[in-house]
Order: structure tokens, then sequence, then C-alpha cells
């Protein structure tokens, strides 16, 4: 039986992977220590489930249908940055969330609760709405990289979180490669 790596995210609207990806174009130097998300793929993750059987997904998406059950669409505005897990290790660049965390944190929650009642294992980090925009190969250069992403301000974009996608997730020597498997709308604002 086929093991599939899937997560639970929102997509990204157009104009704000553009906004992503000229950000990422000011701040990228020529160091190889960084490997740059694909603006094209960068996602908001509500809840990563990993190696799942391809016979789990139907359980996934009863557990999708009942968690976004009267979750009304909302306004996410993507605006604060930050590394994982700090700035003298860096692993991870991101973009935080400034205005949605409440109604992501309480969409995620339902969402795990769910999850975690249909057999699934329950996120051992807590819950840190983010859009990964860089990983750290290695440290050696990471400070130059660092100073420049820390020193460069993002403008901030919003966006309408109205789908929840269930992501496959195919790790490729080039980077991941995400492909869609199911989607559901949530209720019109």
């Amino acid at each position: 039986m086929e093991k599939i790596r899937t997560f639970l995210c929102f997509e990204l609207a157009e104009h704000v992977k553009e906004q992503i990806g000229s950000f990422i174009d000011r701040i990228r130097t020529d160091s190889r220590c960084v490997r740059w998300a694909d603006p094209a793929g960068i996602h908001l993750t509500l809840q990563f489930l990993g190696d799942v059987d391809e016979t789990a997904i139907s359980r996934i998406d009863e557990c999708v249908v009942s968690a976004k059950e009267s979750i009304v669409k909302f306004l996410i505005k993507v605006h604060e940055k930050g590394v994982f897990p700090n700035p003298k290790r860096p692993r991870v660049l991101w973009l935080g969330i400034e205005e949605g965390t409440g109604n992501l944190a309480a969409l995620q929650q339902r969402l795990e609760d769910e999850l975690v009642k249909a057999g699934f294992p329950r996120e051992e980090r807590e819950f840190t709405p983010h859009l990964t925009i860089g990983r750290v190969r290695f440290q050696n250069g990471t400070q130059e990289v660092i100073r420049n992403f820390e020193n460069s301000p993002f403008p901030g974009v919003d966006f309408q979180a109205g789908e929840v996608v269930v992501m496959r997730s195919d790790l490729r020597p080039s980077g991941a490669v995400y492909t869609p498997l199911l989607k559901y709308k949530l209720l019109p604002g």
C-alpha cells in the first residue's frame, strides 16, 4: 500500500506569491547556505500528517468536512518575519501572520481534534502559523543572509483564507512537489 506524505493547508493567492517572490529576490544573496522556497509552492500549513496510507485519505476527508462546518472564510495578513529556532542557529526563515491568527488557531484546533478522534497523532509542537520562505542548508555564511533578512522590510500582504486543501508532498532533490488531493471551501463571509 502506498504511503503519501500529507498535510492540510491554505494555498496562497497569486498576488501573495508574487509579493513574497519579490521579497525573496531582494534578500537573496549569492550564498548557497539557504535553499529558498519557490513562491509557487509556498502555503500556510494547518496540520502536518506525515506519511499516511492511501486509504487514510477518506478518513482525512471526513475530518476536514466535520471541522470546517460553520467556519466562515476570513482575512489573513502576512507581515511579521522571523527565524526558527533563533537567529544564532537559524534553520527556517519565515513570514508570519499579523492578522487572522485567532481564526487560524481555532480552525487548526478543530482540524487537529477531528484528526485525533480518527486515530491520527496529535502534533507535538505548538501551532505557529507561518510561511516558510527559506531553509538553512548549512550554518557557514548564514549570518549575512540573516542580517539581510532582518534589515529588509516586508511590506505586508493579505488574502482571504477560503479553502482548506489536503496536500500531497513528494520530496525531490530539487525540493518538494505539491499536489492538491482535496479542496474544501469555507462558508462565504
